[in-house]
């Protein structure tokens, strides 16, 4: 695994009960991320900030890094737009900032889809990396998150029970330990260059790309617990809500509608500014 970009570091925010937790940096909420949406074919931008459902219903402060420390935003949770129809993921709008806005954002080029996964032929044993809060050590100057490392353990197939949500949530298992303060991470594949893809029912290998090919798998929603009522262990498994769940929730009539609704008012005040422009000469 090479060394994370920090790109991928500087977009996780955290998520607090209130913003006297945020700017005391108590050890309460999760994690999530900044991501930046085209919104028209000129390159407007949407900003928002992802993380589970479960965690946006508490949120009161969402906390981003920045170059001169922190930014505190407050929120409730009839802010955020959850999945239509129930995932684990719920977004909040943060408008389009203008140049030199202070945080980092990742881009939607980087989600992985069901296509994609069949050209790379993504599969267990492939490499993952999480980036996240730890709040035991999270930091309270600047956000700095931890980085877990993994591997697909199993891929989407049969849901797996929330039961404090009653909901069978799609899921990819990860072998890579995720423990309270994580859920809302985002979640990365990672197939490092000339990686040899054994294709299914064949044993040649086959070299895909000369590239490496690094991608949003999902969002960490939680760890797989022995149903021991004596001793809830964590079996060290995460389950991530794949990321076109996500993608899903961007293409819902509700965040559309929207995007239209950034998209009028942009170029009715760019006309404004053009109208004030020309009478001014």
């Amino acid at each position: 695994m090479p060394r994370i970009p920090d790109q991928f570091l500087h977009s996780v925010v955290y998520v607090y009960p209130s913003r006297t937790a945020a700017e005391n940096g108590e050890r309460a909420g999760g994690s999530g991320f900044s991501i930046a949406v085209d919104i028209n074919k000129y390159g407007l931008k949407m900003h928002y900030v992802v993380t589970n459902h479960h965690v946006a219903v508490n949120a009161r402060a969402v906390r981003f890094r920045t170059q001169g420390g922190t930014l505190i935003i407050d929120t409730h949770p009839d802010d955020w737009i959850p999945h239509p129809d129930g995932d684990d993921v719920a977004i909040l709008p943060i408008g389009m900032p203008g140049i030199g806005f202070p945080y980092r954002t990742l881009g939607d080029s980087i989600f992985l889809t069901p296509m994609l996964m069949n050209q790379l032929n993504v599969g267990p044993g492939d490499d993952t990396f999480m980036v996240g809060r730890f709040i035991s050590h999270d930091g309270r100057i600047a956000n700095n998150p931890l980085v877990r490392f993994g591997n697909i353990a199993m891929l989407p197939g049969e849901p797996i029970y929330q039961k404090e949500r009653a909901y069978w949530q799609e899921s990819f298992l990860v072998e890579s330990r995720s423990l309270s303060g994580f859920s809302g991470s985002p979640v990365f594949l990672y197939i490092p260059p000339f990686s040899y893809r054994f294709r299914s029912g064949d044993f040649t290998p086959e070299a895909i790309s000369p590239e490496t090919s690094l991608y949003l798998l999902g969002i960490d929603w939680g760890n797989m617990r022995l149903e021991d009522e004596a001793n809830m262990t964590n079996t060290g498994i995460m389950a991530v809500v794949p990321v076109w769940k996500l993608a899903e929730l961007l293409e819902s009539d509700d965040v559309q509608t929207l995007h239209r609704d950034a998209v009028a008012e942009h170029e009715e005040l760019a006309q404004g500014f053009l109208d004030a422009h020309e009478t001014d000469d």
